[in-house]
């Protein structure tokens, strides 16, 4: 089984991306590849269509958001582009469709319910959520599941200490990882089947 699993790197004021962190530190098999998006509109579709034509069986992406201090499973991908701050690129478009006459809403076919018990049962955080946003993790949400392969995006807080915004929400480093630990190995199970 081939799976890839995607992080973002660092953002605006933030000296790190908490998706970066955890999937760098996680202990995963050597076999999944790893990879790191830009957080650039141009940059992230170049490096994701390189990711999709690399045909993966299983695409986890995982993104950061200081909203909740919870890990939150992404349900749908919208076609928009509402970014309310530029990205590292200078990019800033404003109700802009992903894919021109594209589907209002992707809905990803991995079940989600099942991946949200399991990660409660194990003492994470988390729950489902029905807004990926309207920015960069959105955007590469839509386009992997526009291309038709088996995609999840989740949203991770920030670590405590990442940023000294209290605005933000934070959870540990070492849960952060572990859930990327256990995301992965409850994927691979549930497809490897």
């Amino acid at each position: 089984m081939r799976i890839t699993i995607t992080a973002f790197n660092e953002f605006g004021n933030t000296k790190d991306n908490s998706s970066k962190y955890a999937l760098s530190h996680s202990n995963l098999p050597s076999y999944i590849n790893k990879e790191y998006l830009s957080v650039d509109l141009i940059k992230t579709k170049e490096e994701l269509c390189q990711i999709i034509s690399s045909n993966p069986d299983l695409l986890i992406m995982f993104g950061q958001s200081g909203k909740d201090d919870k890990i939150h499973i992404e349900r749908y991908a919208k076609n928009i582009l509402n970014f309310r701050i530029e990205d590292n690129g200078g990019n800033k478009p404003i109700n802009e469709e992903i894919i021109k006459s594209g589907p209002n809403v992707f809905e990803t076919k991995i079940d989600i319910k099942s991946l949200n018990n399991y990660l409660n049962e194990n003492n994470i955080p988390s729950e489902v959520s029905t807004d990926a946003g309207e920015f960069i993790c959105n955007y590469s949400y839509y386009l992997s599941l526009n291309s038709g392969i088996n995609a999840i995006f989740i949203h991770l807080p920030l670590y405590i200490g990442q940023s000294s915004n209290d605005k933000y929400h934070y959870l540990d480093k070492n849960v952060l990882i572990k859930a990327v630990e256990l995301i992965t190995k409850f994927l691979e199970k549930m497809y490897d089947n």
